[in-house]
């Protein structure tokens, strides 16, 4: 069903993508600034649609409670850095390592703190994220930078979360980065 709701996201995206080729074609030379404005408006409430509809499908799947803390934070990096086509840009001193999809968005962000303790941004749905946030007081909270609804920190300053976690948390926040979300 997941895959059905990121491919239906995909297809949105794909046929606002050739809509907007074909409207901007027509009037190529067309200087109205309504029309690209109505253009942009379809793209985003497609893009909208695509992303709700998979956080809709994110939103009941099971989260997971495992207590397995036997990691470390290159794991994390590794896991992240196993994603199809992506571009690392290395942290320097308090800075973040940045990843993102090449040729699309940022989709996550890691800060090592020092002493084995880290914080992760990625991108989840509004109605995944504000279950996470039930369940996962001291663990997860709304992002501070980058800011925004579907941004969320997942933290071990503490209390340990699983890894289990952090990778569902690291392939929702892909999947919406794929979709150029």
């Amino acid at each position: 069903m997941l895959i059905n709701t990121i491919l239906r996201g995909r297809k949105l995206y794909s046929e606002v993508s050739a809509v907007k080729k074909v409207i901007s074609k027509e009037v190529s030379m067309a200087s109205d600034n309504k029309l690209e404005d109505a253009i942009n408006k379809v793209t985003a409430e497609t893009l909208n649609k695509s992303v709700f509809a998979m956080d809709a499908a994110y939103k009941d799947c099971k989260i997971p409670l495992a207590e397995n803390n036997e990691y470390i934070l290159t794991d994390i990096d590794r896991y992240i850095s196993s994603k199809i086509n992506i571009i690392k840009t290395e942290a320097t001193g308090k800075k973040p390592t940045s990843y993102k999809i090449k040729g699309k968005k940022s989709f996550a962000l890691l800060i090592d703190l020092g002493n084995g303790r880290f914080k992760l941004t990625v991108k989840c749905g509004p109605a995944y994220g504000v279950k996470l946030l039930e369940y996962f007081k001291n663990i997860v909270e709304q992002s501070k930078f980058p800011y925004g609804v579907i941004w969320f920190t997942v933290s071990n300053e503490v209390k340990q979360p699983s890894l289990e976690l952090i990778k569902q948390m690291i392939d929702i926040s892909y999947e919406i980065a794929k979709i150029g979300y």
